[in-house]
């Protein structure tokens, strides 16, 4: 049988080299296209075949997908490459997991708060930019951010009027429009939420605690930590559960990973934003491993019009699944080391790479700065921050003059309880009983 030939859209963001990855593993021949040399594209240098072509220049695209038989259209995490994704599918009739509209909707903070008044689920409150120029001093803090943003860029939280019109200015620099969302701060703590779209039911497939912290001294709070299951898994299910999987299947979500951002605070789950792809980690790892579900495949399965198995909701994970992103200093990636000795601990689950060798890392104080998610698993709490602690004295990425460019926001090795998350403080509590 004839290898069904794949073009992935773009060489170097997060999940390009995983979904090369998976396609050859599965028979296909795989073309990236992006504007960048090969040396500058990792997914390029895995693929059978290479385009120099721009994910953004839909017309040449289409005219080479025609002409050299392309069968199918993927595309990582990038939110532009999997709009232009969908573009092109449906220009060329090939199947796509999602519709350009269905993404612009996802993407559109103020479109996805209106589904959710609509399903009964809380959302922050929201103010007009007019309304918000006049707020007495007693409704701040407030948020400012991209209506169609993402990885917290273009996000401020303001604490008195005076910051907020710079804060505006700053939000329409990092958005695809002009659109801006101010609102509510709402402190609390973060959890974000996993649904399987199949066949056009949203199947939950788990939920996990978050932790942010700010990326340097005017960085925006960015992921710094998970935590799966949550500690609010039981209560999220049975306050939110049927009401958001009708929202998912009422949005016409055919199939696909999908993700939620959710906020808990005094028993109110308040809904921030989603997501219809992965999570920018390559949350389908976590998903795989909490209920068993492979996301990556049913990717696969529906580009390549191959027939997916029937689909459950399911727990099979014994141990916690955790997140750690590891960050990196300003400074020109000399060498990294560790990253084979680090794939055979027995903690190790994945290691979704972002920076290489010769990438230039600057003082951007938001999620470009992460060198890599490492995923882990361990049976406790207790053994997840061991974990940590042992991966990041493992790995080691150098500067041109030998500094250590390596760090992580959230690291155990620090020692201090207080700086550990509520969540982890109340796993270890219920550990040692």
């Amino acid at each position: 049988m004839k290898a069904k030939k794949v073009l992935v859209l773009g060489g170097k963001p997060i999940g390009s080299c995983e979904l090369v990855d998976a396609l050859k593993k599965r028979g296909a021949y795989v073309i990236v296209s992006d504007y960048l040399p090969e040396e500058e594209s990792p997914a390029k240098q895995v693929a059978d075949e290479s385009w120099d072509v721009s994910t953004g220049d839909i017309e040449t695209l289409r005219k080479r997908c025609i002409s050299d038989g392309v069968d199918a259209i993927l595309s990582g995490v990038h939110e532009f490459n999997i709009e232009k994704m969908a573009e092109l599918s449906e220009l060329l009739g090939l199947p796509c997991y999602c519709t350009l509209k269905q993404q612009q909707n996802c993407i559109d903070k103020e479109a996805f708060k209106s589904e959710c008044r609509r399903y009964g689920l809380e959302v922050a409150r929201e103010y007009k930019e007019e309304e918000a120029l006049e707020l007495p001093d007693k409704a701040f803090p407030v948020v400012v951010k991209p209506v169609d943003g993402s990885g917290s860029r273009g996000f401020t939280k303001c604490l008195a009027k005076s910051q907020l019109v710079a804060a505006i200015d700053c939000a329409r620099t990092f958005g695809l429009s002009d659109g801006v969302l101010i609102e509510e701060f709402v402190d609390s703590e973060a959890l974000i939420v996993h649904y399987t779209m199949h066949k056009g039911e949203a199947i939950f497939s788990g939920l996990a605690d978050k932790f942010s912290l700010q990326a340097g001294e005017k960085g925006s709070p960015i992921m710094a930590f998970q935590l799966a299951p949550s500690i609010y898994e039981k209560d999220y299910l049975s306050k939110c559960g049927t009401a958001a999987k009708r929202m998912l299947e009422g949005m016409g979500l055919i199939e696909g990973p999908v993700w939620i951002e959710v906020f808990v605070a005094g028993g109110r789950f308040v809904f921030n934003e989603m997501g219809y792809r992965f999570g920018g980690s390559l949350t389908n790892y976590l998903v795989k491993g909490l209920c068993g579900i492979d996301q990556m495949s049913l990717l696969i399965d529906t580009a390549l019009k191959t027939a997916s198995e029937d689909i459950v909701e399911t727990r099979l994970c014994a141990d916690l699944r955790a997140i750690i992103p590891m960050h990196l200093k300003p400074g020109h990636i000399a060498e990294i080391r560790g990253i084979d000795e680090l794939k055979r601990k027995k903690y190790f689950v994945a290691l979704t790479q972002v920076h290489w060798t010769g990438d230039d890392i600057e003082n951007w104080g938001s999620a470009q700065q992460v060198f890599a998610y490492l995923h882990l698993k361990a049976p406790s709490a207790t053994e997840i921050l061991t974990s940590i602690c042992d991966a990041l004295d493992c790995l080691s990425v150098l500067g041109i003059e030998g500094e250590e460019l390596l760090y992580a926001l959230f690291d155990p090795r620090d020692g201090e309880r207080e700086a550990l998350p509520h969540f982890v403080i109340k796993r270890l509590e219920m550990e040692r009983g």
